[in-house]
């Protein structure tokens, strides 16, 4: 091998050896979940977003307050290793609880999962407990924004549902999002003046998805307005 095919190998190896070490991580945390249980959630809040996303949430999060009658799930567009410090970030902006996402997870009022990279949100037929599909380390590129709106609608119900997609590359989320305003549910879409790539967001308003088009900063009052209107 050569110094760069050397140096290849090793940024490979040592990307592999964390994508190991997220999975083992969350295979533990996993088997120490609980009875699965559903009571003391109210409404659920869906935000979808992949390019220029990740500061966007931290505009967002600090204006959720702790009594929000919701819980809060986040799919965000990165390579499963970096969900963790992901976390860390979104739990520095706010007071609510933040964890990722587990096979086997309650959603509770007043707390925020964050879906890991690479995963799709799903739910089993028959118990109704969530479980993630796919973890193959990469950005997700299976449109696990859309897939996972599917799910939470199929297992809530839209009307429970609040859908907001912001900045992104390309059209993920726009269908999902569709799929909650056609269910019942209330759906946001970010306006270009703060998006960072409006890719996402335009598809979602084209198709008719987006019940309100927000600057990211209006996008907090918003949520909250609409949980306390329907509570």
């Amino acid at each position: 091998m050569n110094f760069r095919q050397i140096q290849n190998y090793v940024h490979a190896t040592m990307q592999q050896e964390q994508v190991t070490r997220r999975e083992q991580d969350l295979a533990k945390r996993t088997s120490q979940v609980g009875f699965y249980d559903e009571t003391g959630l109210d409404k659920l809040v869906v935000i979808g977003t992949s390019t220029g996303g990740i500061d966007a949430v931290l505009k967002i999060v600090p204006f959720i307050p702790q009594s929000i009658q919701a819980a809060i799930v986040i799919i965000q567009h990165m390579p499963m290793w970096m969900t963790a410090s992901y976390v860390e970030r979104v739990q520095s902006k706010t007071t609510l609880p933040v964890t990722e996402v587990v096979n086997g997870q309650s959603f509770k009022n007043g707390r925020i999962y964050v879906v890991p990279g690479g995963y799709v949100l799903q739910f089993n037929h028959g118990n109704g407990k969530s479980r993630l599909i796919g973890g193959t380390g990469e950005v997700a590129g299976v449109l696990n924004i859309n897939g996972s709106m599917e799910a939470l609608v199929q297992r809530f119900g839209g009307k429970r549902i609040i859908g907001a997609l912001l900045t992104g590359m390309g059209k993920d989320g726009a269908e999902g999002l569709l799929n909650i305003r056609r269910n019942g549910g209330f759906t946001i879409a970010e306006d270009q003046s703060t998006a960072v790539v409006f890719g996402m967001p335009r598809e979602a308003i084209v198709l008719g998805a987006a019940l309100s088009v927000l600057p990211c900063h209006r996008i907090a009052e918003s949520i909250v307005r609409e949980i306390n209107t329907k509570s």
